[in-house]
């Protein structure tokens, strides 16, 4: 009896943190990270302030969990996308498309995390951002496992599959940043960028002449 009691307290407030993320989300969304206290996100969630700061202890820890979660989602549906049996230039595509499609649905909230994560605020080594670390460091793993694949079938030629891993990821997020300021981009279902035309065809003709 008392094990379910624990377990119905404990799926009660999982709903409630998820109610205030929810709630955060939207406002954040609406008015920046800057105009909003910790009281508008309890009126939002429609919670007493001091549910919120059960589950928070301030709005920079309500923000970063924010931001895991969201990034956790991506980061399951990517790895779906990269651990498929499938031909590695059409993985590279779809992976491509995934990142598009979430990050057009979500923009005006994902729009915030890219100054966490790419500014001077994110600090490796705090335990909240050492878990989206965590996430990166498997997911270029795990890609680079795809371009590995690519070169031993001979589909791609022969670099650091590392590197070739990152320069995929950087070319995505750049794209994605340059998107969420040209509203007219985000029209678009699928990415407007040439990402896999450029990583794979490279931008010169004849560049194994030139060399």
């Amino acid at each position: 009896m008392v094990t379910t009691k624990l377990a119905r307290r404990e799926r009660q407030e999982l709903m409630q943190r998820q109610e205030i993320l929810a709630a955060a989300a939207e406002i954040f969304s609406e008015n920046g990270i800057h105009n909003v206290s910790m009281h508008d996100i309890a009126k939002r969630a429609e919670f007493g302030i001091g549910t919120v700061y059960k589950f928070f202890a301030n709005k920079d820890e309500l923000f970063t969990a924010l931001m895991f979660d969201t990034i956790q989602g991506f980061h399951t549906m990517v790895m779906e996308v990269l651990e498929q049996d499938k031909d590695p230039v059409e993985i590279l595509n779809e992976y491509v498309s995934v990142a598009w499609r979430h990050h057009r649905k979500d923009f005006k909230l994902i729009r915030l995390f890219f100054p966490e994560t790419d500014g001077p605020g994110f600090n490796p080594k705090a335990q909240s951002h050492k878990n989206i670390c965590a996430l990166f460091d498997q997911f270029i793993e795990k890609l680079s496992s795809v371009f590995e694949r690519g070169i031993k079938e001979q589909i791609f030629r022969e670099f650091d599959p590392y590197f070739m891993a990152m320069t995929a990821e950087c070319l995505v997020r750049s794209s994605l940043k340059l998107a969420m300021k040209d509203p007219e981009l985000l029209k678009s279902e699928e990415s407007p960028f040439p990402v896999t035309d450029i990583l794979l065809k490279g931008m010169l003709s004849h560049y194994d002449e030139m060399r």
